[in-house]
């Protein structure tokens, strides 16, 4: 995950701060903007919606952040040469992130 600038951005601005999580992440693989205007809305009277939207680009595969659909942030992706971003699986890990290894750890 990249943490850069954004570390430093307060967070707690957010106008969707107080909204239901689950509300970002829609289910289906369509284009979230176009099945959920209030997320839309949400994100447009948003104080930090650029910042949202630069840290999802590089960090995040999932979900509706900064006014931007995974398909909005892939679209970006591509133009601009970006990665997509990978994630880490945390099967075969503890809870602090160590690699298990189930024949030599007991």
């Amino acid at each position: 995950m990249i943490l850069s600038s954004w570390s430093k951005v307060d967070w707690g601005q957010a106008a969707c701060l107080f909204t239901d999580t689950d509300s970002f992440y829609p289910e289906g693989a369509g284009d979230a903007s176009a099945t959920n205007k209030v997320l839309v809305k949400i994100c447009n009277n948003c104080p930090i919606a650029s910042e949202c939207a630069e840290y999802a680009i590089n960090n995040e595969q999932q979900g509706f952040w900064g006014g931007l659909s995974p398909r909005d942030r892939s679209d970006i992706r591509k133009k601009k040469n970006i990665p997509e971003p990978v994630y880490e699986s945390f099967l075969g890990r503890d809870y602090y992130g160590r690699t298990m290894n189930a024949a030599t750890d007991q």
